[in-house]
């Protein structure tokens, strides 16, 4: 289990402190703050040497972006989303 959490110059996330982790943690924020990247942080932590994690991340990653002329669908929108990590 991961007690704390530490994440510096990552993504869009230029200094975060956790002091203090529990089993299952809340993360709430709005679009577009860097919940997500707190959760592929940690999946990088899991095994800083497995390069499948950089492939699933970039897989992930992709599925938002724009190629071509080809656009994502419309989702509805909110201003605040919440994700649950289990660690």
């Amino acid at each position: 289990m991961i007690n704390s959490l530490t994440v510096q110059d990552f993504r869009g996330i230029h200094a975060l402190s956790i002091p203090t982790l529990n089993r299952i943690n809340l993360i709430v924020g709005d679009n577009n703050c860097g919940k997500t990247s707190i959760l592929e942080a940690i999946l990088l932590l899991r095994n800083p040497s497995d390069l499948s994690n950089l492939y699933k991340i970039a897989k992930l990653r992709d599925a938002a972006v724009f190629h071509g002329d080809r656009l994502p669908k419309e989702h509805g929108r909110c201003d605040t989303s919440v994700m649950i990590a289990v660690l």
